[in-house]
């Protein structure tokens, strides 16, 4: 009965002061608020956590990556090393290369004529029977699928190309040797061939059908190009100052120099058959 009638009193006694009714009021808001910041701060304690997580894994991410470097610094170092080893072994071969010749100097300068003699009669000779307007280079010639009949590899390619091709359409197929493989008596993996068509026309399919040889696995390094002799090429190569006075375009086309003013297909290509008609040519554009 004490403890009720004590509550009762208190209550009453809280009624009749007014003063003390507002202090309590503002007791339980501040509690509220209280208890506002301390959720809020939990909550900022657990984000806090999750950032040192993140944080903790971004270091670990940072040590990997930095032992990554070093790796990559370590093998970049050997590479370097191997090449700078591999640039002085080239270095002493070619010394090696100079001494040899250097050694049998009179014996290759001897050779070396007879072989720039016979070369310029074999050239002429050459020259005098083959039509080079009708005239193809083909490069990158696997050796493994040479024929002793040149024509027949040339036949062989017509077929990958689905271009009818036989013997008959062929003039001539020749080898181009290469100088350096024959003074060290090497056998070498690719061939360059010549090869002359009786007509242009066979010509023009055989080089428009090239690319299809990209198809075969044992073609597809094979490169093939409209041949030029050594004297229109080194034509072509003192026309080309013609694009510097005027002229859009030089080409080379059925082993014939051309220039041309301008794209338009109403302007006529030149033929350019001699250096001096080049010098006319930029005379009259100067």
């Amino acid at each position: 009965m004490s403890a009720e009638r004590d509550a009762i009193l208190s209550e009453s006694f809280v009624n009749e002061n007014p003063k003390v009714t507002n202090y309590i009021i503002e007791i339980e808001k501040k509690l509220e608020k209280y208890e506002t910041l301390e959720t809020d701060y939990r909550e900022l304690d657990a984000k806090y956590l999750d950032v040192q997580e993140d944080m903790f894994g971004m270091n670990i991410k940072k040590f990997e990556y930095e032992a990554q470097i070093q790796c990559l610094t370590k093998e970049n170092e050997k590479l370097r090393l191997e090449n700078k080893k591999l640039t002085e072994e080239m270095e002493k071969f070619k010394r090696d290369m100079v001494a040899i010749y250097k050694t049998n100097g009179v014996r290759d300068k001897i050779a070396c004529e007879a072989e720039l003699s016979n070369n310029k009669n074999n050239a002429t000779t050459v020259e005098n029977d083959t039509n080079y307007a009708n005239s193809i280079l083909i490069k990158n010639f696997p050796q493994k699928l040479i024929h002793d009949d040149i024509k027949k590899s040339i036949e062989k390619l017509g077929k990958y190309m689905k271009l009818p091709l036989s013997d008959m359409d062929i003039s001539k197929a020749t080898r181009k040797e290469s100088k350096f493989y024959e003074r060290l008596n090497m056998q070498p993996d690719t061939l360059i061939l010549i090869v002359e068509f009786k007509d242009q026309e066979m010509k023009v399919n055989f080089l428009k059908r090239k690319e299809m040889l990209k198809t075969h696995k044992s073609c597809k390094e094979i490169e093939i190009t409209d041949f030029v002799s050594e004297d229109v090429y080194n034509l072509y190569q003192y026309a080309k100052v013609l694009k510097s006075h005027g002229y859009n375009s030089v080409y080379w086309r059925n082993n014939c120099v051309y220039v041309k003013k301008n794209r338009s297909t109403n302007c006529e290509p030149i033929l350019i058959e001699s250096q001096s008609q080049v010098d006319v040519l930029k005379s009259l554009n100067q």
